[in-house]
Formats: structure tokens, C-alpha cells, sequence
């Protein structure tokens, strides 16, 4: 029996896992003694890739985190508060005084605004200018020594729990990319053996399964061909808007042209960078093909050796999934989200 090849890189992040799955739940249904030899490397590819499809969206330690930089913030500003009331003290010398750690305070704008790394490192700077020798005196003369061991403390202990949540932080831990491909290879080894078995030991038990295995590969290749269908159909959708904004435009060059300009349905470049390409038709029907740009309220000519040059790109990823399975490129891996567009440069058409 004919065991159908799938381009199963072509699915999406979570398509991908329940292919695969799907795949793993059908021979542990036909239950074959041959077969299921194959079959827990395929499940604990499935089982990793499956960690690497649902990863926290936050880190479980970041109340904590927030809570010891509230109460850090509230240091600081107890601090500063005590400091900026000697502005109104009668004392010439603790006004002076104050005015002092103010201006040290200063150098280091509005910290407590600033991110984790950075408010941790001023505050250590700021207090290492608070234990210098020539502010020390003032930090006593103003009385304000335990709101400053009140600021150190909190600042040692914010930056403390920070490290100790980088060990529990799942997020980024898995390579998707490289757990679908974990999961292909074990995928296509459990479909070679079906293969195998069936022209070695043919059976009605291999046929059912192969059988069942190539609807399910029927399934998904409709899905591949609608979704293709509806990238066409977005894709025409835009030529049509961009034709009917060129509309007026190309009224105004075959006047200068004496020919029928026609968008020719492509496009290079973004923004105000974007160039078209359009058609000239002759009366005599001969055709010729010029880039131009948009400037202001007119169509102006683009010469070949000035347009847009092609960014290069990369080579893509292949993953085997079944044998003779041709390479197909890889799809980008973040979501659930298709990959790539027609055109050519920046977007284009």
C-alpha cells in the first residue's frame, strides 16, 4: 500500500505537534508488534516539543520582584524626603547640608523610575557617595544614617531575589526549532518502519494503519491548500488597492507617455520607498516594463541600476519527516503564525 509523503514543516508550531501526536495516537491504536518498538522516542519528542509550545508568560518569582522594588522605592523617597525638609530648617548649616546630598542625589536623575538594572546600580553608586568621607559628616549632622541603612538593605535584597529568579525562569529555555526537528526525525523513523513492515509483512492490520495515516495526511494537506489560497486572495486584494491608488497617477503619464500605462502587479521597497512596476501597451499592442516611484502627486522613472537592491537570504532549515520527503523550508517559529509573504523586496508584491 502507497504510504503517502507529508511536507510537515510546512505546519504551523501547534499543527505540528498534533500532526505528530495524531501520528503517535494511531499506532498505539493499531498496537503492531514491529511498530511499537518506534514509538516512545516519537512520544518523548512530542512530549518536549509540547514544553517548548507552552512556556510561562510570566515568571512566577515577579510579584516578589515588583514587591522588593516597591519597597526599595519607598526607601528612597523616605530618604530624600528627610533630606529635602532641611530646606526649610532655620539651621544655616543643615540647610547647607541638605543642599548637599541633594545635588549628589541629583547625578543621578529620577531613579526610581528607571529599570531594575539601572536603579540597582544607582542606588549603589548614590550610597557609595553617601559613605565617602566628605558626605558621611553631613549624613550624620542630618540624622538620617538608618534611613540610609534602611535604603542599602532593601536595594541588597531586591538585587539578590533578582538573581535568584533567573534560575526559575522557563521563558526561552527550549529551541522550538530544534524540537520539531527532533520530533520529524523520530516521526519519520515510526513511518519507514510502517513502510517497512507493510512490504515485508503486509497485513490487514499495516493496511488500516497506513490507511488512517494517509487521511490524516489528506486533512492536512486541504488545510496547507486553503491557507495558500487565502494568502493568494489577500495578495490580489492588495493589488487591487494599490492599482486603483495609481489610478489617477497613470491617467497623468499616458498623457506624457502616449501609451496605456498598467500596474503590472509588483512592487519593491516600503513606505515612501516603495517603487512600482508598470506596463506601457503600445496602439500596435508592443509592451514595456519601467520602475517608478512616487514624488508628490506624479509618477517618476526609476532606472534599473537605481532601484531597491535584493536583500540576501538565508539559507532555510530543512526537517525530514518522512523518507523521500523533499526539503521544504522551515517555517518562522514564533506562534502560530505563517511565515513568509509574496513579493519581493520589504513586502512588496
Amino acid at each position: 500500500m502507497i504510504l503517502e509523503v507529508f511536507p510537515i514543516s510546512r505546519l504551523q508550531n501547534l499543527e505540528h505537534f498534533r500532526f505528530a501526536k495524531n501520528v503517535l495516537t494511531l499506532c498505539r491504536t493499531a498496537n503492531i508488534a514491529k511498530l511499537n518498538p518506534k514509538l516512545p522516542e516519537l512520544e518523548k519528542a512530542i512530549e518536549m516539543e509540547d514544553l517548548a509550545l507552552n512556556p510561562p508568560v510570566a515568571n512566577e518569582l515577579t510579584p516578589q520582584v515588583v514587591a522588593l522594588d516597591e519597597e526599595r522605592d519607598r526607601a528612597y523617597q523616605a530618604l530624600m524626603s528627610r533630606v529635602r525638609s532641611y530646606a526649610f530648617d532655620e539651621d544655616n548649616e543643615l540647610r547647607n547640608a541638605g543642599a548637599r546630598i541633594e545635588d549628589v542625589a541629583a547625578r543621578y536623575g529620577n531613579v526610581i523610575r528607571m529599570n531594575y538594572d539601572k536603579e540597582t546600580a544607582a542606588i549603589e553608586n548614590f550610597l557609595t557617595d553617601l559613605k565617602s568621607e566628605s558626605i558621611r559628616p553631613l549624613v550624620t549632622k542630618l540624622g538620617v544614617t538608618a534611613l540610609v541603612d534602611r535604603l542599602e538593605k532593601n536595594n541588597k535584597a531586591f538585587a539578590d531575589f533578582f538573581i535568584r529568579r533567573l534560575s526559575t525562569d522557563q521563558r526561552g529555555k527550549y529551541d522550538v526549532k530544534a524540537l520539531r526537528a527532533e520530533t520529524d526525525r523520530a516521526l519519520a523513523a515510526v513511518v519507514r518502519r510502517m513502510d517497512s513492515i507493510d512490504d515485508m509483512e503486509p497485513s490487514r492490520e499495516i493496511a488500516t494503519l497506513i490507511e488512517l495515516y494517509n487521511r490524516l495526511v489528506a486533512n492536512r494537506r486541504t488545510l496547507l491548500a486553503r491557507r495558500a489560497s487565502y494568502g493568494e486572495a489577500a495578495v490580489e486584494k492588495r493589488r487591487a488597492e494599490i492599482a486603483e491608488m495609481l489610478r489617477p497617477l497613470l491617467a497623468l503619464l499616458e498623457e506624457a507617455e502616449k501609451k496605456t500605462p498598467v500596474f503590472a502587479g509588483r512592487t519593491l521597497g516600503t513606505g515612501k520607498s516603495r517603487h512600482y512596476l508598470i506596463t506601457f501597451v503600445a496602439e500596435n499592442g508592443d509592451e514595456e516594463d519601467r520602475w517608478y516611484r512616487i514624488d508628490g502627486e506624479q509618477l517618476v522613472y526609476v532606472p534599473d541600476d537605481e532601484l531597491p537592491k535584493p536583500k540576501k537570504k538565508k539559507k532555510p532549515a530543512t526537517n525530514a519527516a518522512a523518507p523521500t520527503q523533499p526539503a521544504t523550508p522551515t517555517p518562522p517559529q514564533g506562534g502560530d503564525h505563517d511565515g513568509g509573504g509574496q513579493g519581493s523586496i520589504g513586502g512588496g508584491l
